[in-house]
């Protein structure tokens, strides 16, 4: 009976709508800040953090941060959670029927969360390399980005780079084998997925982060909220 209490009260904080998180890392530089942070993640994120590159270690740490908060809504204390992998190594959480997509970039974490299977992604604008496109690239998103002029291309690159990655993350597959499966079309005002000349039933969500692109893709009936801005200084 506690067992059922427990999960309807879980299941009523459900949202209707995928949260997005966004925060700041630039606070952990603080090297009191970031030690207590750390004491704040799960014994997995803590390990996953030491085992980050030096520079890496503060979003590895921001990104569980944000992952903390945004399972605070459920109830779900972020340091208890324990974690499984599938064969692809996309985490879930163990004892809970919540998902939740972390990605980071630069200066910024980014995390959405919802009911359903969800993608996130954020990347930086920076300079772009042709042979990734010809190489990872559907040809119809290879034939509009050469179609377009140089100035452009770098801008398009990384909208199309964050839509597909979202998706694939979304997936829970292989990056490598999945990003020229399909296609992303951002030619109309909605975003599309597309393979074999059907659309696919996924919906996203387009974000500016002061020059940085991010994306959320998501199942079609659910749609991705604003970004709610977590300051890890307070």
């Amino acid at each position: 009976m506690i067992i059922l209490i427990f999960w309807l009260l879980i299941l009523s904080k459900m949202p209707e709508s995928i949260d997005v998180y966004a925060a700041d890392i630039r606070c952990l530089e603080n090297e009191r800040l970031f030690a207590a942070s750390l004491l704040r993640l799960s014994a997995e994120r803590r390990k996953s953090a030491a085992a980050a590159a030096v520079q890496n270690r503060r979003l590895s740490v921001g990104a569980g941060l944000l992952l903390n908060h945004a399972l605070q809504k459920y109830g779900i204390n972020g340091r208890m959670v324990k974690f499984w992998h599938n064969e692809y190594g996309k985490p879930f959480l163990s004892d809970y029927n919540i998902y939740f997509s972390l990605s980071h970039s630069g200066h910024y974490v980014f995390c959405a969360a919802g009911s359903e299977e969800v993608g996130a992604d954020i990347q930086k604008n920076v300079r772009y390399n042709a042979h990734i496109i010809k190489r990872f690239f559907h040809q119809e998103e290879q034939a509009y980005i050469f179609s377009l002029p140089q100035s452009q291309q770098s801008r398009e690159f990384f909208r199309l780079w964050t839509f597909k990655e979202s998706c694939v993350k979304m997936l829970g597959s292989s990056l490598a084998r999945e990003l020229s499966s399909f296609s992303i079309d951002i030619s109309e005002q909605t975003v599309a997925a597309r393979a074999n000349g059907n659309a696919l039933p996924y919906t996203f969500t387009e974000y500016d982060i002061n020059g940085y692109f991010a994306a959320v893709c998501s199942k079609a009936a659910y749609s991705a909220g604003s970004i709610q801005w977590v300051d890890f200084a307070k």
